[in-house]
C-alpha cells in the first residue's frame, strides 16, 4: 500500500513536469522532439539543459549543472519582444548552476574568459535581460531578475579623480532578491538577502542591510524591514 501511494505521488509529479514541458514548447512554437533531442545530446556531455527555440549555448565545457536549466523560456513579458529574439548563454569562463534555473527568451548571458558566475537554486531571469561578466557574479537561491535588466561588472574605461574609492570587482546578489524591470546593476554592487530593487533603478554600490526596498538613480534604501513573495 505504501509503495502504491509512493508510485502515485511520483506519477503525479512526473505528469506535472510533462504538462509544463509541453506548455513551454507550445508557447515557444518549438517541436518537443527537437527539445528532447538537444536535451539528450547535452546529457551525453554531462549537462542537464533544456534549450528551446532560437537558444544558443556556447562554451559548454565551462558550464556545470546540478539540476536541469531551461534556456529560452516564454514568459508573459515575451509579448514585448520580437519573435525572432535569440536567447544566448555564451560562456568563456566558468559558470555554475547550483539548481533549477530558467532564462527567458531574448535574454543573454555573456561570461568572459576572466569571469566566474554562480547561480543559486530556483533562480529565474525574465525576457530581454543581459549579463556581461568579466570578473565575478553570484546570485543566491530563489532570486528573480525581471525583464529588460542589465548586469555588468566591467567599466571598460577608468575615470581618475581625487579621493576616488576603490571598489571590489564583481556583483553579488543574495537569496530571495527581486530585481524589478529595467534595473541596471553595475560593478561593485552587493544586494543582500530579501531585498527588492525598484524598476529602473541604478545600483552601483554595496548595500549591507537585508530586507530593504532599494530605489533610485543612484539607488538608495527607501524602506526597511520589508518582505515579498
Amino acid at each position: 500500500m505504501v509503495c502504491y501511494i509512493f508510485f502515485l505521488i511520483n506519477a503525479q509529479k512526473l505528469g506535472n513536469k510533462l504538462r509544463k514541458f509541453f506548455r513551454d514548447c507550445s508557447q515557444q512554437k518549438t517541436f518537443p522532439i527537437a527539445v528532447i533531442a538537444r536535451y539528450l545530446f547535452f546529457r551525453i556531455l554531462g549537462r542537464k539543459i533544456l534549450a528551446y527555440k532560437r537558444a544558443k549555448i556556447i562554451g559548454l565545457e565551462g558550464i556545470e549543472t546540478n539540476k536541469t536549466i531551461r534556456i529560452g523560456i516564454h514568459y508573459k513579458t515575451t509579448l514585448i519582444l520580437p519573435n525572432r529574439s535569440e536567447t544566448v548563454l555564451h560562456n568563456e569562463g566558468e559558470t555554475l548552476f547550483l539548481g533549477d534555473f530558467s532564462l527567458g527568451v531574448g535574454s543573454k548571458i555573456n561570461i568572459e574568459k576572466t569571469g566566474r558566475a554562480k547561480f543559486g537554486d530556483g533562480v529565474y531571469v525574465n525576457s530581454g535581460t543581459s549579463f556581461l561578466i568579466a570578473h565575478k557574479l553570484e546570485i543566491g537561491h530563489h532570486s528573480i531578475v525581471s525583464w529588460d535588466c542589465q548586469l555588468m561588472d566591467e567599466n571598460f574605461h577608468e575615470i581618475t579623480y581625487l579621493d576616488r574609492k576603490q571598489k571590489n570587482n564583481g556583483i553579488k546578489i543574495g537569496n530571495h532578491v527581486w530585481i524589478g524591470c529595467g534595473v541596471l546593476v553595475l560593478n561593485g554592487s552587493v544586494i543582500p538577502d530579501g531585498c527588492v530593487v525598484a524598476a529602473r533603478s541604478v545600483v552601483s554600490k554595496a548595500f549591507d542591510e537585508e530586507n530593504c526596498l532599494i530605489a533610485g538613480n543612484p539607488a538608495q534604501i527607501i524602506k526597511r524591514n520589508i518582505s515579498w513573495q
